[in-house]
């Protein structure tokens, strides 16, 4: 993958296997990035959602690397992956498992 968001799976992908989550801020994200965050993903939940297919761009990096939006936090301004769907939800079954609303 190439493009904004491939410094994210790059990163992803150098956590070691035996992680099997971690919690990003959305800070630590646009860090990595070394670019802002789109004001969509402060605003909507939605667009963390985990789908390969469609106009979400974004969610490709994380999924290509194999890991998966387990949760997100509006009030923390963070994000939970994990590198195994949790009860066999993947893309476009559930967009999160859990949520907070802000």
């Amino acid at each position: 993958m190439t493009g904004k968001y491939h410094p994210l799976e790059s990163y992803l992908r150098s956590l070691p296997a035996s992680q099997e989550q971690v919690t990003l801020s959305f800070e630590s994200i646009e860090q990595v990035l070394h670019d802002q965050l789109p004001p969509s993903a402060h605003e909507h939940r939605a667009w963390w959602g985990n789908q390969k297919r469609g106009t979400q761009v974004e969610s490709i990096s994380w999924m290509d690397a194999g890991w998966w939006t387990l949760s997100i936090s509006g009030r923390s301004g963070s994000v939970l992956y994990g590198n195994k769907p949790v009860h066999g939800r993947v893309a476009g079954v559930d967009h999160f498992l859990s949520c907070s609303r802000e």
